[in-house]
């Protein structure tokens, strides 16, 4: 009788924290979705180097308007989604390492696919923070317009969180931690950029 109770008690503890979360989850009226970006599986950084166009280290110093995308399926816009946010990012160009059409201290769009609009919230697979530094691989984006902007080639395997800590100044590229989550090996931005450079002067 006693085993009878308790199983009992444990679902219902179980029928309780399931009604609270769906309560969570849905009493907010907010959609929430994970978009993925990845279109070609690169098998390692070498192979993303060579597909993009541009690859730099820049800082992103602004954010500008959220952007909501309705596709129409009639017209032929085959998409898996009906509609996608994109929230355009500025990054300040620190260093190029391929590509001729930025340079040191120019000002690129990135357009990101995240953001919030309304009742519905958008999270990519990768987070792009005001004021932090990132190594990305870019190509020119083409949705929702032409307009000069970039998006990044290969979704989170192309771009690479730079993770500096330390206080110390003149701090070599050695101590600069990179963050990657499919190529880990790569774990400095010293190893990164020689990596960079062998792939792209061979």
């Amino acid at each position: 009788m006693k085993l009878k109770k308790m199983l009992g008690f444990g679902i219902l503890a179980n029928i309780i924290m399931a009604t609270i979360f769906s309560l969570y989850s849905y009493g907010n009226n907010k959609v929430v979705a994970t978009v993925s970006t990845v279109e070609i599986n690169y098998k390692n950084v070498e192979d993303l180097a060579t597909k993009a166009p541009l690859v730099i280290k820049g800082k992103v110093v602004d954010i500008k308007e959220v952007e909501k995308v309705v596709y129409d399926n009639a017209k032929g816009e085959d998409e898996d989604f009906d509609e996608i946010i994109y929230t355009n990012k500025v990054f300040k160009v620190e260093k190029v390492y391929k590509g001729s059409d930025v340079k040191s201290g120019d000002e690129i769009l990135v357009r990101i696919l995240e953001g919030e609009i309304d009742d519905v919230v958008q999270h990519s697979e990768f987070t792009v923070s005001e004021g932090e530094s990132y190594v990305l691989f870019l190509k020119p984006s083409v949705y929702p317009k032409k307009d000069g902007a970039y998006a990044i080639e290969g979704g989170a395997q192309g771009i690479f969180e730079i993770k500096n800590k330390s206080n110390k100044n003149n701090i070599s590229s050695q101590e600069i931690k990179v963050v990657n989550e499919k190529y880990k090996e790569i774990e400095s931005l010293d190893e990164l950029e020689s990596t960079l450079e062998n792939s792209l002067n061979n």
